[in-house]
C-alpha cells in the first residue's frame, strides 16, 4: 500500500473554487472496470465483507468460495484499491486499482469516480442479494414445491 502518495493538483470545480485533485497511483483501466460491473452481474457469486478498524475489505466470491476480487475501502486512511484473482494458485491477488482520496478534498475527479463507480455497484449488488436471501428464507412449502417442479431445491423454508 501506498497511502498519500498520490499526485495532487489543483483544479477550479464547477463553482470556481479551488480544490484538490489526487491522480491515482493506479487508475482503473476502462476494460477492467467493464469486466468487473460485469462479473456483478453474474446470478453465482456472492459477497462478504470484513469490517476492520478503520477500513472494509469487500470480497466477491464464486459459487466455489474462491476470491473473484476485492476492494479495499480504507475510509480512515482515504485509501482505497482493487485486487483481482491471480490465475496462478496460490499467488496474491493482483493489484487492479489504488488511490487515495479524502472528504475534505470536496473533489472526486473521473479516474477516483471510476473506482468508486465499482464501489457503488458492488454495494448495490450486495443489496440484492440480501433481498434474494431473505426471499428465499420466506419460501412457503408450497412455493419451494413449486420450485421443485422446475428443478430448483430449497433446503430452509419458513413454517
Amino acid at each position: 500500500m501506498s497511502m498519500g502518495n498520490a499526485k495532487q493538483e489543483i483544479v477550479t470545480d464547477a463553482n470556481g473554487k479551488k480544490r484538490t485533485s489526487r491522480i491515482p497511483q493506479k487508475p482503473l483501466n476502462p476494460y477492467i472496470k467493464s469486466a468487473l460491473l460485469t462479473l456483478l452481474e453474474r446470478k453465482d457469486i456472492s459477497i462478504k465483507y470484513d469490517m476492520r478498524p478503520a477500513s472494509t475489505v469487500i470480497s466477491v466470491l464464486d459459487s466455489k468460495g474462491k476470491l473473484l476480487f476485492s476492494y479495499d475501502n480504507a475510509w480512515d486512511y482515504g485509501y482505497y484499491c482493487i485486487f483481482m484473482a491471480n490465475p496462478k494458485e496460490g499467488e496474491k491477488p493482483l493489484l487492479v486499482a489504488e488511490m487515495d482520496w479524502y472528504e475534505s478534498d470536496f473533489y472526486t475527479n473521473p479516474q477516483q469516480q471510476d473506482i468508486f463507480d465499482v464501489f457503488n455497484a458492488l454495494n448495490k449488488k450486495h443489496e440484492e442479494l440480501q433481498s434474494i436471501e431473505k426471499a428465499r428464507k420466506d419460501l412457503t412449502p408450497e412455493e419451494v414445491q413449486a420450485l421443485q417442479a422446475l428443478g430448483i431445491v430449497q433446503q430452509k423454508v419458513r413454517k
